[in-house]
């Protein structure tokens, strides 16, 4: 058994209809408020609606999905106590784990990328390509699900029940620290992301959307120093990880039932 096998059947798993549907469903929600969002607020024009729904929404869809995907290529195992049956596979654990963890990384991304797209298809409709922001949020989103999904694959494998510690870091530090002043869009994935993104500082940034989305600070990361850090990132907790699920047992947890 290979580590394309064992990619090819993760990712069967975690793209089945069952469980993309409801992920479909968000992402036909989000379209719905891009769509109306500028004549809800007649201030908010076109590039208002995309920057403030694509960085409050689309890359929060990125982060959530990493979260609940990442999950399911150790965590998941282990509290449905099917780890000894995916340990016993003749394949080393580092292959199998970076097989499982591309899968999901794969499908994280691939929901973002449709989520983007729809998007700049419900606020911009037939000019909806011949905006340049959405091209750089392309690459932006692509990087990020590997990002999100090494970081927390390192979680998942040090924390038992770790969910709410990845979900805390999503939707809580990811949300509060780049609109705080300084630096610390330093310390944070979504700053960065929106480094290699160069979404514009809007002037009708006010509200929740705009904090979601990062337009109450200043994004101070030049753009080369955020690849490095992503790279990086990606790099060093991937080895990590590697290191961790080849040393320690992982074994079903028995305060599941």
């Amino acid at each position: 058994m290979s580590a394309v096998f064992v990619f090819q059947h993760t990712l069967q798993e975690l793209a089945r209809p069952r469980r993309l549907i409801v992920w479909l469903a968000i992402i036909a929600g989000i379209g719905l408020l891009a769509a109306n969002l500028t004549t809800m607020a007649r201030q908010v024009t076109s590039l208002d609606a995309y920057i403030q729904i694509s960085g409050g929404m689309v890359f929060k869809v990125l982060a959530l999905s990493s979260a609940i995907l990442t999950a399911a290529v150790v965590a998941q195992e282990v509290e449905q106590k099917t780890i000894v049956y995916m340990l016993t596979r003749p394949i080393p654990r580092p292959a199998m784990l970076l097989a499982r963890f591309f899968a999901s990384a794969v499908v994280a991304m691939a929901l973002a990328l449709v989520a983007a797209v729809v998007v700049t298809c419900a606020v911009y409709g037939s000019q909806a390509f011949s905006n340049e922001i959405f091209f750089r949020d392309l690459r932006a989103l692509a990087i990020g699900a590997f990002a999100y999904g090494a970081v927390f694959l390192v979680v998942t494998l040090l924390i038992n029940r770790s969910m709410p510690v990845c979900l805390l870091f999503a939707f809580g530090w990811e949300s509060i620290a780049p609109n705080l002043p300084g630096d610390t869009q330093y310390v944070t994935i979504f700053g960065h992301l929106m480094a290699l993104a160069q979404h514009p500082q809007l002037d009708n940034s006010a509200g929740p959307l705009g904090a979601l989305a990062g337009q109450m600070g200043t994004n101070v990361i030049p753009e080369n120093v955020a690849w490095a850090a992503m790279f990086g990132l990606i790099a060093v907790c991937l080895t990590f990880a590697c290191i961790l699920f080849a040393s320690f047992e992982y074994v079903p947890r028995e305060d599941t039932d």
